[in-house]
């Protein structure tokens, strides 16, 4: 009993063979041992003996979540690498696939066509009641503008009383220079020399008097030149600024047609679509029998309209 008992006490010193008994789900007793003949002493021993294995167990631990861990973000890199190009394939497949084309809203009864024709007639008439007073001022400077060119083309006063000054400086230079040639004969005949100073003083008054018109008929000759070059540039000033007012008068006039056109063409759909199918067709029988075909009408204005169109 003594050997048996220091046999088991000598085996459980070696951890080795603990721990190989308890994975094998041993005792760590010998086989020749019996187990009513250990003292209870033992059994408590051996009984203690083999906790001392929970520390490699403890230590296995961290390095199964370790693997885990490991394992969980090489399966989530996979997941993400697989799903990266169907994710982007589907983007692009429908970016791709035609898109549906959107359809502008269209008024669902005849009361709603006739609500927007109207709103379009007051749109046009608020830009014709623009319209009117920039119309009465473009009139109005062409009204002025023509009255200027018919001023200048009337007498110009100063340039009528220059040709009369003119008239009048030529009329004194003719009898000075009648005047002169008599006292030049007078002179002639009394035989006075025409080197004495008797001769000069004679003729000296004559001569500066015929000088001094002179001076003045060329003076006034620049003046009328003058004015009548400022009158010409004025005149084509004048027309020019006609020209392009009057274009703009046009323009005005004719944007004011446009909108007459609109509100006519508003109030004519929205009159018919009041009158109903009955109605209608009760115009156009009338129509019809007056002579006027409205459809023929219509359907050769509407193609003469393209090709018009077309053409332009």
């Amino acid at each position: 009993m003594e050997d048996d008992s220091m046999f088991v006490e000598t085996v459980l010193d070696f951890p080795e063979y603990r721990s190989s008994s308890a994975d094998k789900g041993e005792d760590c007793k010998s086989p020749k041992s019996k187990p009513s003949s250990q003292p209870e002493g033992m059994e408590s021993e051996a009984s203690v003996q083999p906790q001392p294995e929970e520390p490699s167990e403890t230590v296995e631990r961290p390095e199964a979540h370790v693997r885990e861990s490991v394992e969980t973000e090489m399966q989530i890199d996979s997941d993400e690498s697989v799903h990266e190009p169907v994710t982007k394939n589907a983007t692009e497949s429908n970016s791709n696939s035609p898109q549906p084309e959107s359809t502008p809203s269209l008024p669902s009864t005849p009361e709603d066509i006739i609500k927007s024709l109207e709103l379009l007639e007051l749109q046009e008439k608020s830009e014709g009641e623009k319209l009117t007073p920039l119309l009465t001022t473009s009139k109005t400077k062409v009204q002025a503008t023509e009255s200027a060119i018919a001023a200048t083309q009337g007498p110009n006063r100063k340039l009528q009383a220059l040709c009369e000054n003119l008239k009048i400086f030529r009329t004194r230079e003719a009898e000075i220079i009648e005047s002169l040639a008599f006292v030049k004969q007078t002179l002639e005949q009394q035989n006075v020399d025409p080197e004495t100073d008797e001769y000069r003083r004679i003729l000296l008054n004559h001569t500066s008097r015929l000088q001094h018109c002179e001076t003045t008929i060329r003076n006034v000759q620049k003046e009328i030149e003058e004015e009548f070059q400022k009158a010409t540039h004025r005149e084509i000033e004048i027309r020019g600024q006609l020209e392009k007012e009057y274009a703009e008068f046009q323009e005005l006039q004719e944007k004011e047609r446009g909108i007459c056109r609109n509100v006519q063409y508003y109030s004519f759909i929205a009159s018919l679509l009041r009158v109903g199918p009955l109605g209608l067709d009760s115009l156009l029988f009338k129509l019809r029998y007056s002579g006027v075909d409205v459809v023929g009408e219509v359907s050769k204005n509407s193609s003469n309209a393209v090709q018009d169109h077309v053409m332009t």
